[in-house]
């Protein structure tokens, strides 16, 4: 009686996959390291376009508003009544010679008529630095 005695060859192909494995992680840590590193905001807001390629640096308050006339300053809501007083309180608490600058990111869709008029209440709450923020139109390749 004759037995049939092939040997069966195991093919080893997880030890291939260790590198590769390696090679992944890798990657995957350098674009989180390398990735730009944004603060993302509660809001959905869309700003304007700009042509001006000046990139705004982080102000001292953020007034937000939305599309729908809803107003935050810094991620906290207020009704558009009470802005003024909420500036004024802003305004009384810094010291005498502190000038309170304010970035107001105001969505696309936002009429003007509207803008206009909560900047007025901002100008008469007796804060003058105010900047309006922006998107780029388009990027420019450096």
């Amino acid at each position: 009686m004759k037995f049939d005695v092939s040997v069966v060859q195991r093919s080893d192909n997880d030890g291939n996959m260790i590198p590769m494995i390696n090679v992944v992680f890798l990657l995957l840590a350098f674009f989180i390291m390398v990735g730009q590193i944004q603060r993302m905001s509660v809001l959905s807001i869309d700003p304007p376009k700009s042509l001006s390629q000046i990139p705004q640096e982080q102000l001292e308050f953020n007034l937000q508003i939305t599309s729908e006339n809803d107003l935050y300053i810094d991620k906290n809501p207020i009704e558009r009544a009470d802005l003024k007083q909420s500036l004024e309180a802003i305004r009384s608490e810094a010291s005498a010679d502190a000038e309170i600058e304010l970035l107001v990111r105001a969505d696309a869709a936002l009429p003007a008529r509207d803008l206009q008029s909560i900047l007025r209440t901002v100008f008469e709450a007796g804060i003058v630095n105010i900047s309006l923020a922006t998107q780029p139109a388009f990027s420019v390749e450096t």
